[in-house]
């Protein structure tokens, strides 16, 4: 009889450490039944084995770990088609690329874009799938060294296999390793995507240096996080958003000193265009889409550009005056942090992500006005759909 699981997996110590510590003792206990391995509980955070079938490795025994996920899965493009699946297969460690980790999924919000992508209205989107872009929990398994050196360490991530889910696979190059102590269901909120979406506008405020912006779509919480951020670089701000209770709001909640509503199109484009040639705000960063987009573009100064990140109306830009592109030296170009991201080299993604973590409480703070089990989904996107702008809805999938 060997004392103590270690001397047998020695390399996945803090693996199986982590799951006894999770009351996982019992799927333990029944993956050794399953490989021929007698075990047996001393107390809770000691086991003992014997009788190791030589053919069945440590990764093959941890791989089973992982062979049940419970996620969402989208059948067909329609908010109906939401179902809560359990999988039978899990995740391979050995598949997973020198950068990738399994995570434990514990946070992971509901988005605009992943609402309009399981309504099917981007064309690219492949069924079945399972929605969600980032996440926020624990990384519990890697192929290589670096990522071993980290287990057990909390984590807000992009996903790209699906977020909505008990576990996914992540990779360090669009990852923040979060020091002991983090408010993680704080974090969850801010989560990975906007926050960087936002330093990669204040890079372009920085490279282009105006006096000041439009920031649409104010009230969510890219819009709160890029007045923040634009207020540490003593930026100006025209704040927009949809109607004058919500610029009340931003008022008192933000302390911001220049917000329009667009609920009287007529009125709203002359404050727009008087404020904005008084400010100078040559920059407009602009998530709404359809015809406000053309209504703030033809209201901009000369030499302005419009950088569009979003739809949240999920409509087509539309009214845009040719004269203004032309005779104006107006234009209109897309944003996507991914792209901006990509192009940065590994020491100032590092930087990047340095610079969110120590800025969650203040910058990249973001509320969160609903929370819900991964079996009430569709609950949670009705929920969220209701009011963007009132915070974030988090799933919580353990």
């Amino acid at each position: 009889m060997i004392t103590f699981y270690q001397k047998i997996f020695p390399s996945r110590n803090i693996l199986f450490q982590q799951f006894i510590n999770s009351n996982k003792s019992n799927q333990i206990f029944n993956l050794a039944t399953k490989h021929k391995i007698k075990f047996q509980s001393i107390n809770k955070n000691i086991f003992t084995f014997s009788k190791i079938n030589t053919s069945t490795s440590a990764t093959q025994l941890m791989q089973n770990l992982f062979e049940t996920v419970n996620s969402i899965v989208v059948n067909k493009l329609s908010l109906d088609s939401i179902e809560y699946t359990t999988k039978s297969s899990g995740f391979q460690i050995e598949t997973l690329k020198d950068d990738e980790f399994i995570a434990k999924v514990l946070y992971t919000p509901i988005s605009d874009y992943s609402i309009h992508e399981i309504k099917g209205h981007f064309p690219t989107t492949k069924i079945p799938y399972t929605p969600g872009f980032e996440a926020t929990g624990e990384i519990v398994a890697g192929k290589s060294e670096q990522v071993k050196s980290l287990i057990g360490k909390k984590v807000s991530f992009k996903v790209n296999i699906g977020a909505w889910q008990n576990y996914t696979v992540g990779s360090l190059k669009q990852a923040i390793i979060y020091e002991d102590g983090v408010d993680l269901k704080k974090a969850s909120a801010a989560c990975y995507v906007n926050p960087l979406t936002v330093v990669g506008m204040l890079e372009l405020i920085k490279q282009n240096n105006p006096r000041a912006i439009i920031n649409t779509g104010a009230g969510s919480s890219i819009g709160r996080m890029l007045y923040q951020g634009c207020k540490n670089l003593n930026i100006e701000v025209i704040n927009i958003v949809r109607n004058k209770q919500k610029a009340e709001a931003l008022k008192k909640e933000l302390g911001a000193e220049h917000v329009l509503s667009t609920e009287d199109v007529d009125n709203f484009r002359t404050e727009l265009q008087s404020l904005a040639a008084k400010l100078q705000a040559t920059i407009c960063f602009e998530c709404v889409g359809g015809p406000i987009t053309g209504v703030i573009f033809n209201a901009l100064p000369p030499n302005s550009t419009l950088y569009v990140y979003g739809t949240l109306s999920g409509q087509d830009i539309s009214g845009v005056n040719g004269v203004q592109v032309r005779w104006a030296n107006k234009k209109i170009e897309g944003y996507l942090a991914y792209t901006w991201f990509g192009k940065l080299n590994e020491d100032e993604r590092n930087r990047v992500h340095s610079f969110i973590s120590q800025n969650l409480n203040t910058i990249f703070s973001a509320n969160i006005q609903g929370e819900y089990p991964l079996t009430q989904t569709k609950e949670a996107i009705e929920h969220f759909s209701k009011d963007m702008s009132a915070g974030k809805v988090i799933l919580i999938p353990q």
